[in-house]
């Protein structure tokens, strides 16, 4: 199981629909318009089947304070930051330590989406800073 989480508003509903466009076997593979999403309130599991089949478990943001509920089964961890929003940059950093801190998760490997990259209010010095620091955790 591969856990999807991040705060309200990220993009994890529209990575996972992209996704699901790219390993589609419509033969197009392109992504074509942005699909509509809505807040995930609770949580979504969706496979995705490309060399293998990946069953992504989404958690709604607001969902933080239970996460640690689903970490039982996790394999792999995807992690979402908003670089376009720098209050909620904050809280992420907090969140990810406490992900990275986590023993159920020791195992599992860690992917961190940095997303809205090209926004133009996007926090550049502050993700440098944050990637220093997850890489400082590591050492």
């Amino acid at each position: 199981m591969c856990l999807l989480l991040g705060a309200t508003g990220v993009g994890k509903t529209l990575l996972v629909k992209r996704l699901q466009k790219l390993s589609s076997r419509d033969g197009k593979g392109d992504l074509g318009d942005l699909p509509p999403t809505r807040p995930t309130v609770g949580t979504n599991l969706t496979d995705i089947v490309a060399q293998r089949r990946i069953t992504i478990r989404e958690l709604g943001g607001c969902m933080g304070p239970i996460w640690s509920s689903y970490y039982g089964n996790c394999h792999s961890l995807l992690f979402m930051v908003d670089t376009s929003n720098p209050t909620q940059l904050s809280a992420s950093c907090v969140q990810l330590l406490a992900l990275l801190s986590a023993e159920q998760l020791a195992e599992a490997s860690v992917l961190i989406l940095f997303n809205k990259m090209c926004s133009e209010k996007r926090l550049s010095v502050g993700v440098n800073v944050l990637c220093e620091e997850i890489l400082e955790l590591g050492r």
